[in-house]
């Protein structure tokens, strides 16, 4: 076929159509660069830490021997596979108030680092939010975390700072009251974050000054609590060969008394950040998905009415001698043009949405922030949905060109409706009758309406809208419910951040004699190896009836049992009743629950998360599990008591009353402090994703309801010639007004009979895989009262969208319309 008789299709079609191909390059549009701009946040987000760490020259491991020596850095730095070290000192410093004293718990609750040689001005550098950096070789100038600025700190303010040695707090009878005699007055120039903050738990949350490398100089020597050394290995160099010299190294330096010692890799960084932004990037994907489904269903739907606007034309074609195949390219040609136009806006679209990627915390940070054209997530989705509703397009026209009779016209036989028979034969006014007529009646030839077309159009627009709301009621419940991630009681006492250790027999004559308290339960927190893969433990007493939610299985009876988190399970390739090595000992232990675990236990450590982590009854193995040759003790000791109060207990007087009752359960005096929630790092994160749901839910209504719209005014332009004909019959503008009115609402009506049910089950079955994944307890969510009031906007919303084609409808001019038919 040549191009000419197919540009005058094209040319004509448009002319006379280009409302109907503006609605489908719009609906394109609009999906189509939502669905792509949703994939490509995912992706951008995916590796926006990994980018972050690569420009801010993260070390790979950093080691903590708990102590600041000199000789020990230099040691360490001298092994084999490190190719470079930077080390920051922590003192025991807080700002001052105007009577001397420290403002926070100076050991407990402020982090005072300096940077001895570049350490977080050159490696492991931090963000700046606000502000500068401080003069490296300035003493008096320090940055801030946000910690600090929830405090009431602020960029240009003027603070002295009170330090004091270890043996100081040690000695003081009270380390609230203890009034430093050392200080050095400083100015906040800038407001930073570290890397580690960038997301984090709850549990790691502290704030954290950046003094300058000529302050650590001056106060080092004499007043450094501890230090954290960062290495940067050598391309070939093992992290694991690297962390084993480290301890080994460590252990001979003081075989008698090896310290205690703590290597983070930045591998455990990253997954934590994975694990993190798993909940931003599942809803992302998951809104990705079903706005291409609304896509691609609204998108035939349209193209299907506009086709069957040129079946007559197609009569004409055929007498020329045209062959189906060459009508079938007709039809398609000017609703493929209307989605090649859609593709282009669904492309500007998308890359205009970039500038807002990646999404939460990661946003604020990204090394290349600013506008992105991703080829791969915006071509590949725009060009995936433009094939299939290509498809599509091409099966709504080859099935019009087999309607169109040999004979010079095109059929229009019409199918019975049981439904509409049902309405007709229930006495229902003339008005209604018809309506539901070209509601429910397939029909064919050029004047009628793609009744299935726009029943499944409208049903699956409904479906994706309560399955949105239903998994944003789900995140919701997630959200605000802590004992689904794992903070199965009311409140919890740790000690020095984890780094303490719990009195128990003080603590259980605290908890045993206070009427409020139902249940407390001492936990060990510690890290050690399974299946040579390093896990945070949590050891509780068999006695105890607080702990974590087991998910599957049961919780673990016997000294050789244990129970794992989702994460670890998958990570260690096992399933319930296998079994797995435990610790230096390879002790044999069989797996007979998972769990979601809290994020507790020691501040810029490993510790357990949701998904990561074990629970074991076996406490002895537990501190053995990280002694033995080759590896350094770690804190075993219960350093947490977690409390669940009785039903109906004023939990604020509760509280209160606690406070002042365990003052002396932890190591001193005041090293204790309350938590009333911890909340995981990906549910922190995955707040900023709340209103993703609801904007998606009412994307999806607004499009259903304009889809609804256009279908109409199409139907009425179709049946100019049937409206022409009620009204020569009698028909008033009320009676036109109510046929169509009856369309929309039998339509809409049938879209939420199977849309809603459907939906509710799509978005059950979509948050348990969410929850699955978030390694959290499936407790999904139907949000029965908004259903209710979606249903009943979308039943106003039917009968508001009739008023435009009713108003077309009845200036329809009988007499013309009839003399020209």
């Amino acid at each position: 076929m040549s191009t000419g008789p197919l540009l005058l299709h094209v040319r004509s079609s448009v002319r006379a159509g280009w409302r109907s191909l503006l609605a489908i390059a719009l609906l394109f549009g609009l999906a189509a660069g939502l669905s792509s701009a949703a994939l490509a946040s995912t992706r951008r987000t995916a590796d926006a830490y990994d980018r972050l760490l690569a420009a801010t020259k993260s070390s790979d491991l950093s080691v903590d021997y708990g102590a600041f020596d000199p000789q020990l850095n230099a040691g360490i730095a001298a092994l084999p596979g490190i190719a470079d070290t930077s080390t920051s000192v922590a003192f025991n410093a807080a700002a001052l108030d105007a009577r001397g004293r420290a403002r926070t718990d100076i050991p407990n609750d402020f982090e005072t680092v300096g940077s001895l040689d570049g350490r977080f001005f050159d490696n492991d550098r931090v963000s700046v939010l606000a502000g500068r950096l401080p003069d490296p070789n300035r003493v008096d100038e320090v940055a801030i975390n946000e910690s600090m600025v929830r405090q009431g700190l602020r960029v240009g303010e003027r603070l002295t700072l009170g330090i004091v040695t270890d043996e100081e707090i040690e000695s003081a009878e009270d380390v609230d009251a203890l009034v430093p005699t050392t200080r050095e007055s400083v100015t906040i120039v800038g407001e930073i974050l570290f890397s580690d903050e960038v997301i984090q738990d709850d549990n790691d949350v502290i704030t954290r000054l950046l003094a300058t490398p000529a302050f650590a100089q001056k106060y080092a020597e004499e007043y450094a609590a501890y230090s954290w050394e960062g290495l940067r290995l050598e391309p070939d160099a093992s992290p694991n060969t690297v962390s084993a010299d480290v301890r080994r190294y460590l252990i001979s330096n003081d075989p008698e008394d090896p310290g205690f010692t703590l290597i983070r890799t930045v591998a455990e960084d990253q997954a934590r950040v994975e694990r993190a932004i798993l909940p931003q990037l599942s809803a992302l994907l998951f809104i990705s998905a079903l706005v291409a489904i609304v896509a691609v269903v609204l998108v035939q739907q349209a193209a299907a009415r506009q086709i069957r606007t040129s079946e007559n034309d197609f009569v004409t074609y055929r007498s020329f001698g045209l062959t189906p195949r060459a009508m079938t390219l007709l039809g398609m040609a000017p609703p493929l043009l209307a989605v090649a136009v859609g593709a282009v806006l669904a492309a500007g679209a998308a890359y205009a949405a970039s500038a807002r990627s990646p999404v939460g915390a990661l946003h604020r940070v990204e090394p290349a922030p600013g506008l992105q054209f991703d080829w791969v997530a915006l071509l590949g989705t725009i060009a995936g949905l433009a094939v299939v509703s290509a498809l599509g397009i091409a099966v709504a026209a080859r099935a019009s060109t087999r309607r169109t009779s040999a004979a010079g016209r095109s059929t229009s036989t019409t199918r019975s409706s049981r439904l509409a028979k049902w309405v007709r034969s229930a006495g229902a006014p003339v008005s209604v009758s018809v309506g539901a007529g070209y509601a429910l009646q397939p029909q064919a030839g050029p004047n009628a309406s793609p009744v299935r077309t726009i029943t499944a159009g409208t049903t699956v627009a409904v479906a994706a809208l309560v399955a949105s709301l239903c998994f944003g009621s789900s995140l919701d419940r997630l959200l605000n419910e802590p004992r689904l991630y794992g903070w199965n009681w009311d409140v919890a006492l740790i000690d020095q951040a984890g780094y303490g250790s719990i009195d128990t027999a003080k603590a259980d004559e605290v908890f045993g004699a206070d009427p409020d308290v139902e249940g407390w339960a001492p936990l060990g927190i510690a890290s050690t190896d399974i299946d040579n893969i390093t896990v945070p433990i949590i050891a509780v007493r068999p006695q105890d009836r607080v702990g974590p939610a087991i998910l599957t299985g049961r919780m673990a009876r016997s000294n050789d049992e244990i129970v794992l988190g989702r994460t670890t399970m998958r990570a260690l390739k096992k399933h319930l009743g296998d079994t797995v090595s435990f610790g230096p000992r390879s002790t044999r232990m069989r797996i007979v629950g998972t769990a979601t675990l809290p994020a507790i236990g020691q501040v810029h450590s490993s510790h357990p998360s949701p998904g990561e982590g074990a629970i074991t009854f076996n406490s002895d193995s537990l501190i053995s599990a990280s002694s033995g040759e080759g590896q350094v003790p770690v804190q075993s000791d219960a350093a947490v008591a977690v409390v669940r109060f009785r039903p109906g207990v004023d939990q604020g007087r509760a509280r209160q009353r606690l406070r002042a009752a365990t003052s002396e359960v932890g190591e001193y005096p005041g090293s204790s402090s309350f938590l009333d929630v911890s909340r995981p790092a990906e549910i922190i994160n995955a707040r900023s994703i709340t209103i993703a749901p609801t904007i998606t839910s009412g994307l999806l209504m607004f499009t259903a309801l304009l889809s609804l719209s256009l279908t109409l005014v199409a139907g009425v332009r179709r049946r100019r010639v049937d409206f022409a004909a009620l009204k020569a019959l009698g028909f008033t503008r009320r009676q036109i007004g109510a046929t169509i009115l009856t369309q929309s609402v039998i339509v809409t009506a049938i879209g939420l009979a199977i849309g809603v049910p459907a939906g509710i089950i799509g978005g059950r079955w979509a948050w348990a895989l969410f929850a699955e994944r978030m390694s959290v307890v499936d407790s999904a969510s139907v949000p029965v009262t908004l259903l209710v009031v979606v249903m009943c906007a979308l039943a106003v919303g039917s009968v508001l969208v009739a008023v435009l084609p009713s108003q077309i409808a009845s200036r329809v001019r009988a007499g013309d319309t009839l003399s020209r038919s």
